[in-house]
């Protein structure tokens, strides 16, 4: 590889991921402003809008909500609600798994009692890391009696494509001393990391 092609490659790892998260900031920021900001400057007239007002209204409004539905009046009608979309079977194909992943996505590491990365023996000597998502299988009966011997782990896949769930006997588990985020950076990367990216994040781990 030529000095050129090595600069053009680095150059890339600096200014592409860079690029990419900006671009992806924009396009939420954008249209959150357009959803919400064309409605605010119609109530309030355009001489008084300003921008960003938009994203301030959503922004409150999450916080606000957060703050209701501690309240018994205000959970009982989401808990209402809740139930009416788990009803609906195509509203609830999107509205179920869309919760449970930002449910997921707000605990911490400590809070998950499954979440645990876990390293899984896919055939001798052969490995893959994933989440265990549950440790307990046994109130699905679908499965049979072998359920109480299964477990869900989520193996994400490499270059943000997605991931997959195995469900798999507790005895081919084991436990890692590995964090979430680290985990899933890796496998976006496909485990493509410079060492003092790794050394790095396992200090903050420790930290």
């Amino acid at each position: 590889m030529t000095l050129l092609q090595k600069l053009f490659v680095k150059g890339l790892i600096v200014v592409l991921p860079i690029s990419l998260t900006l671009s992806l900031l924009l396009w939420a920021t954008v249209g959150l402003e357009g959803l919400f900001g064309g409605w605010l400057k119609n109530f309030i007239g355009e001489a008084y809008y300003v921008p960003g007002l938009g994203i301030l209204i959503v922004f409150l409004l999450i916080i606000a909500s957060g703050f209701l539905v501690g309240h018994y009046f205000i959970a009982q009608i989401y808990s209402l609600i809740n139930h009416m979309l788990e009803k609906v079977p195509l509203l609830n194909a999107v509205y179920r798994p869309l919760r449970d992943l930002i449910m997921f996505l707000g605990k911490k590491d400590s809070e998950m009692g499954q979440g645990k990365i876990v390293r899984v023996e896919l055939a001798p000597q052969v490995y893959t890391v994933g989440l265990l998502m549950r440790d307990e299988l046994s109130e699905i009966e679908g499965l049979g009696d072998i359920r109480k011997k299964l477990v869900a782990v989520y193996v994400p896949m490499s270059f943000m494509l997605g991931g997959y769930t195995i469900l798999v006997e507790k005895e081919k588990i084991q436990e890692t001393t590995m964090n979430v985020d680290q985990t899933i950076n890796l496998a976006i990367t496909g485990w493509v990391k410079s060492k003092e990216n790794i050394k790095e994040q396992n200090n903050n781990h420790e930290s």
